[in-house]
C-alpha cells in the first residue's frame, strides 16, 4: 500500500495468503473511511466501498490507465525491486516492528 501524496509505503507479511480474509482487515487497520483506494480488479478488493471507502479500479487486461486516470503505476513500481529482491535471494522478511512512542497514524483521505 502506498500513500500518493506522502509516498509513504506500507507493506505486510500474508504468507502467501492474499485473499480477502487476509487484506480486508490490513486495509481497514492502516487506511482511514472515506480514502480513495485504487486498485486493480482483482476479486479480493470487492468489499471496499461497502467498508466506507472510494474504490477506483483499473483492468489490466484492458488497460493499464483508466481514461479517468485511475493506475496502480506508483505501487507496482515502488513494489517490483522488493519481490525481486525477495524471489532472487531467498530471504525472510525477518524484521521485528519499530517500537514508536506514538502509534502509526492511518493513511488519510485526500481533504477535498
Amino acid at each position: 500500500m502506498i500513500d500518493v501524496e506522502t509516498k509513504e509505503l506500507r507493506i505486510a507479511v500474508c504468507n502467501n495468503s492474499r485473499n480477502a480474509e487476509v487484506m480486508l482487515p490490513w486495509i481497514n487497520q492502516w487506511v482511514e473511511k472515506g480514502t480513495i483506494i485504487r486498485t486493480d480488479c482483482w476479486a479480493a478488493y470487492n468489499k471496499l466501498e461497502e467498508m466506507g471507502y472510494k474504490h477506483e479500479t483499473v483492468n489490466h487486461s484492458k488497460e493499464f490507465v483508466t481514461t479517468e486516470g485511475v493506475h496502480t503505476n506508483l505501487i507496482e513500481s515502488s513494489w517490483r525491486p522488493l519481490k525481486t529482491f525477495f524471489e532472487t535471494s531467498n530471504s525472510l522478511l525477518c524484521a521485528a516492528p519499530a517500537k514508536r512512542s506514538s502509534p502509526t497514524p492511518k493513511i488519510k483521505r485526500k481533504k477535498q
